[in-house]
């Protein structure tokens, strides 16, 4: 898991604008696939006003599976909750580790939620 990761976050590396917008690539290149993250930027790109490289009120809203349903849910909103639950809910439990890998935690919640 560490390592596949490491990987993904190497390839997702020039397509965020920082950090903490590489690891919410990473995380959702790891939930959903790579191949639908760079599918995810692309429409992003190609919408006025959307930039992409930056993940939440951006990437975060565009992808081509949002109608796809299975067991009630599309994959689009499993992937963004898995995204929004590791980065904006549950990132107390990394902000230690943050603290000590980066001295500092100013984009690590960055909408203050």
């Amino acid at each position: 898991l560490i390592l596949y990761n490491k990987y993904l976050f190497n390839k997702v590396y020039n397509l965020a604008k920082d950090d903490y917008n590489r690891f919410c690539f990473m995380l959702s290149a790891y939930n959903g696939g790579y191949g639908w993250l760079l599918k995810d930027i692309l429409l992003c790109q190609q919408t006025k006003g959307c930039n992409p490289y930056e993940w939440f009120d951006n990437v975060e809203k565009y992808s081509l599976r949002k109608n796809y349903k299975m067991y009630g849910r599309t994959p689009f909103d499993i992937n963004r909750e898995y995204v929004r639950n590791i980065m904006k809910i549950r990132y107390k439990r990394y902000e230690k580790w943050w603290l000590k890998t980066y001295q500092s935690v100013p984009s690590l919640n960055p909408a203050g939620d």
